[in-house]
């Protein structure tokens, strides 16, 4: 069994960014299983579910207060196992 996916939520993305230029970022941390991006006032947000605990680790860690060139806001990124945190407790 491949378990639960594990998701990563990011906001502060580029308001221009495309769904292919998320995963361009994304893939380079894991094989990306589902995503979605859309619009938040004047930046776009989305997430990113990958297979594994370790991936999904590792996007936040490189991913979080990253800058993407020409944006001046810093990405911010979290870990929701599944999409869905137990307890009400962020993990």
């Amino acid at each position: 069994p491949s378990g639960r996916p594990w998701r990563v939520h990011l906001s502060r993305l580029p308001k221009d960014m495309e769904e292919d230029e998320l995963c361009e970022i994304a893939s380079d941390y894991g094989k990306i299983k589902a995503h979605e991006l859309h619009s938040e006032h004047s930046y776009k947000a989305g997430w990113i579910e990958y297979a594994t605990k370790a991936e999904a680790e590792k996007a936040v860690g490189e991913l979080n207060d990253r800058r993407i060139e020409d944006w001046p806001m810093k990405l911010e990124a979290h870990l929701y196992p599944g999409g869905i945190a137990q307890d009400g407790e962020l993990l």
